[in-house]
């Protein structure tokens, strides 16, 4: 039925902060009863509906999309701390600001 409520799990973006080993976090979450979907099929998951409510799976408490992106990569890193992006291009603040 169109009318009927169905269960939803919380959407959580928690990428790029910086968490140090997500698939631990995932996995102790789990072993303390926290169902997760990691949403990883947009399609199928989202902030209405989710893949394992099709799949007669219950529905889990929560939607970790994109939690395995954490770092970025060294080049990164250090493009912020000389105002160099990773192409080797001056940010658009960085140029105005050597104008002034």
């Amino acid at each position: 039925d169109k009318g009927e409520r169905v269960p939803t799990p919380v959407w959580l973006r928690l990428n790029h902060n910086r968490i140090e080993n997500p698939e631990e976090v995932r996995r102790t979450a789990e072993a303390e009863g926290i169902s997760i979907c990691t949403a990883s099929d947009r399609q199928a998951c989202g902030t209405t509906t989710c893949c394992d409510q099709t799949s007669g799976v219950a529905c889990p408490l929560v939607h970790l999309f994109s939690f395995n992106v954490q770092q970025q990569n060294a080049d990164e890193e250090a493009s912020k701390d000389d105002g160099v992006d990773s192409r080797g291009q001056r940010r658009k603040r960085d140029k105005k600001r050597d104008k002034i």
